[in-house]
């Protein structure tokens, strides 16, 4: 995702923990899709060998307010809508 959103991936693990830590400030949202118990997935989550999923993907919309309707982040960074919403990572 930092490549999509910053053109390098040099951002990788700063996309990766503001991802983290919007789905753990938000328990309530993601804890019932987490295919481990929901500490143990954000755990995981924050390594950098792990790969993301559906779930965080689906965070990262929310996080940087291109989720929902309209087909979703992946089509918002497409567009170049989420530049807006990325800076300060």
């Amino acid at each position: 995702m930092s490549d999509q959103l910053y053109g390098t991936p040099a951002y990788h693990m700063a996309v990766r923990d503001r991802v983290v830590d919007h789905i753990r400030a938000n328990p309530q949202a993601y804890a019932g899709y987490c295919p481990l118990p929901f500490e143990e997935y954000c755990r995981d989550m924050r390594r950098k060998e792990t790969w993301g999923d559906n779930l965080t993907l689906q965070a990262s919309g929310w996080r940087w307010g291109v989720g929902g309707s309209g087909g979703g982040w992946w089509t918002a960074l497409a567009r170049g809508k989420c530049s807006q919403g990325v800076q300060g990572v």
